[in-house]
């Protein structure tokens, strides 16, 4: 029996060095590299990422590349882009592949399909929601041209399939599945961790307009002090957000940790919560990765929250400080707490990778059958 030819890209691993989409795709490509039935390729000469690099005979060359870190250079990273795009433009164009899985939303590969498959992932609609932001105009224009192409699609939660049902009436709903992620940060004791005498909230995620960090600033002024504090992880402060904290009196109990996931972990961990503040996400990452870890989760009652979180979340109404006041309150009901935190791990069951990648072997042989 001759095996179904996949066809995997590298465009989001040229894009960002980490982060939620690069850890699925990674976690993708190595799952199906163990099917059996599978032939799995990827159109790329260059690749930025040690776990899809060990699955593909890639040159040294690669390796040096990196090490070199030559991609902080724009004009080498768009040539090393561009080399990428033309690579799987041409395996492509070989017509050998049954399927096309591509990492993000270039239409630069829509006329080279012929008869293989479109399969695309919808991580969610922020551009199409968030239209006024920079870049998102042109995100969704691409994104348009894939869906309107493909043969199946994938969304992240059952959120994001409704949203994009709304701004695509004209897909047909049979051909949208949801299939929820999986997580990666480890789980650690938190017997090990909890040790600080200073207790700290935990934000994990960029801070960008929709994720509402400014609304969290001016909720924890009076709650923040020497001994609660607020860790958060990204970029560094802007200067905006450092004069929103100086003006609501909390500049010296933010701290910024830059970490990687075995001491993301530990920070779960330790925390006395995770906050999450945005008003709309396509899955939430950070709530399971807290879940694993016996991190209780403050969240907003909106978006896929409630669907990923369910009963193991702390809701408050988005962007509502004195709701946001009363979430925190109940961090003080250790019975509470702690059935939270039980009802968190439960959570887990549904959230996998392996559950993630038998799911998606079924919609490309689904989209083999059509």
């Amino acid at each position: 029996m001759s095996k179904t030819n996949i066809l995997y890209d590298a465009q989001i691993f040229d894009m960002l060095a980490f982060g939620g989409i690069p850890r699925y795709y990674a976690e993708l490509i190595k799952g199906m590299q163990k099917n059996n039935t599978f032939s799995i390729s990827i159109g790329a000469k260059y690749i930025h990422n040690q776990e899809v690099e060990q699955l593909f005979p890639f040159s040294f060359t690669n390796k040096l590349f990196n090490s070199l870190n030559l991609r902080r250079f724009g004009s080498f990273k768009n040539r090393l882009q561009q080399a990428n795009e033309k690579q799987t433009i041409k395996e492509l164009s070989s017509l050998k592949y049954d399927i096309f899985h591509p990492a993000f939303y270039n239409p630069a590969y829509l006329p080279h399909l012929g008869k293989t498959k479109l399969i695309i992932t919808i991580y969610d609609m922020i551009p199409e929601l968030y239209p006024h932001a920079a870049g998102y105009k042109k995100m969704a224009e691409n994104k348009a041209a894939l869906i309107r192409r493909a043969d199946q699609i994938i969304t992240i939660s059952v959120n994001t399939k409704k949203d994009l049902l709304n701004f695509f009436p004209e897909i047909n709903e049979k051909i949208v599945t949801p299939i929820l992620l999986g997580c990666n940060v480890e789980r650690v004791k938190s017997t090990n961790v909890k040790t600080n005498k200073k207790e700290y909230f935990l934000y994990v995620g960029s801070r960008e307009g929709y994720k509402n960090f400014e609304f969290l600033i001016d909720a924890l002024s009076g709650i923040l002090n020497e001994n609660i504090l607020l860790y958060t992880s990204g970029s560094p402060y802007t200067e905006r957000e450092n004069t929103l904290m100086e003006k609501a009196g909390i500049k010296n109990f933010v701290h910024r940790k830059f970490v990687d996931d075995k001491e993301l972990a530990k920070l779960y961990a330790g925390a006395k919560a995770l906050i999450f503040p945005s008003e709309y996400e396509g899955f939430g990452l950070p709530i399971i990765e807290a879940f694993k870890n016996n991190c209780p989760v403050i969240l907003s009652n909106c978006s896929c929250f409630p669907e990923i979180a369910g009963n193991a979340g702390i809701y408050f109404e988005n962007k509502n400080k004195e709701s946001l006041h009363v979430a925190i309150s109940k961090l003080e009901n250790k019975d509470y707490v702690g059935k939270i935190v039980e009802d968190g791990l439960k959570r887990l069951t549904l959230c996998s990778w392996e559950n993630n990648i038998f799911e998606t072997e079924k919609i490309y042989t689904l989209a083999l059958k059509k």
